[in-house]
């Protein structure tokens, strides 16, 4: 017994129910049967016989006839046999129980290993229900913290896909706002190259007209010397050449040069054609004498108007 080892509440409670014999419960109980066969059968035996022995005396006393005391001792001889029947089954069950209470004795020193060890047993078996149910704990807190970890990972990775979508439109954002933005700074250098072909063509029409004005003006310088030198050379002859004389002074204002409308399109002059300035002579052939009816010589792309203003005095002619 003292090598088995008990494993389960159920076998330890079996094993308990077993081996829990408590022998001093026993013998109290063996104890308790001798003396109620003693106080019970004794005295009735006892009781009995003196009864028995009443009748006898009483029956020598009165002088009765022999055949009813004869009748009266033998049912008192079977009362008293049947009586003495019991008793000695009596003193054989106690008989009987003296072994087992011997026995009983001698099995009580085994009695407290046997406690000794149930209890061994009984601590055994209560720390293998808490090691167990430690280890129920353990399994429950371990799939608390799995799911946990699942639940955690899961966020991280709805986390993690929030952040890449928040990158990605930003990427995106950037991208938009830099081709913008490489846009605007396209349109505004092709604007800024606009504007500076505009005002280099500017310049250059600048230029040119400036080049056309002093050509205008060397030409008129020209053409006024031209005529000095004409009216000096040629003397006056009739007397309409207090006239002529007098238009030679005025010529400075006969003659004026409007820079501000001799600035033509140039396919406005190509289809128009250079128109001379008008003098008051119709003839042609006054036009081929006087070298002012002549027009002035320009370039094909400078073109100059000469305009005649109104004087007092005719301009002299030839008929």
């Amino acid at each position: 017994m003292t090598g088995r080892v008990f494993r389960g509440s159920t076998h330890f409670r079996h094993c308990a129910l077993r081996f829990n014999f408590n022998p001093t419960r026993y013998l109290n109980r063996s104890a308790r049967l001798a003396n109620l066969v003693y106080k019970t059968y004794l005295p009735t035996l006892i009781l009995i016989i003196h009864q028995s022995k009443r009748r006898t005396a009483s029956h020598d006393r009165s002088g009765l006839d022999e055949i009813g005391v004869s009748a009266a001792c033998s049912q008192d001889r079977m009362h008293i046999e049947k009586l003495e029947g019991e008793l000695r089954n009596c003193h054989q069950e106690i008989e009987n129980l003296g072994p087992s209470s011997a026995k009983l004795a001698a099995g009580t020193s085994q009695d407290e290993h046997v406690k000794t060890e149930i209890e061994k047993m009984a601590k055994q078996i209560h720390e293998s229900d808490l090691v167990n149910q430690l280890k129920e704990e353990l399994r429950e807190v371990k799939l608390k913290a799995k799911e946990e970890a699942e639940d955690l990972t899961q966020e991280m990775a709805e986390l993690r896909y929030q952040f890449t979508g928040m990158l990605e439109e930003e990427s995106r954002r950037r991208a938009l706002v830099e081709e913008a933005s490489i846009r605007r700074v396209q349109d505004l250098e092709a604007q800024v190259q606009k504007e500076q072909q505009k005002s280099i063509t500017a310049l250059r029409h600048f230029q040119e007209v400036n080049k056309l004005a002093e050509k205008q003006s060397m030409e008129i310088r020209r053409l006024k010397t031209a005529l000095e030198n004409i009216l000096d050379t040629e003397a006056p002859k009739e007397t309409e050449a207090l006239g002529f004389v007098y238009a030679n002074n005025e010529v400075d204002h006969t003659l004026e040069w409007h820079p501000d409308e001799a600035t033509y399109d140039v396919e406005k002059d190509k289809n128009i054609g250079f128109q001379g300035p008008r003098f008051p002579c119709s003839n042609n052939r006054d036009t081929d004498e006087n070298p002012l009816a002549r027009p002035p010589s320009v370039g094909p792309h400078e073109v100059t108007r000469w305009v005649l203003v109104k004087s007092p005095m005719a301009w002299p002619r030839k008929c």
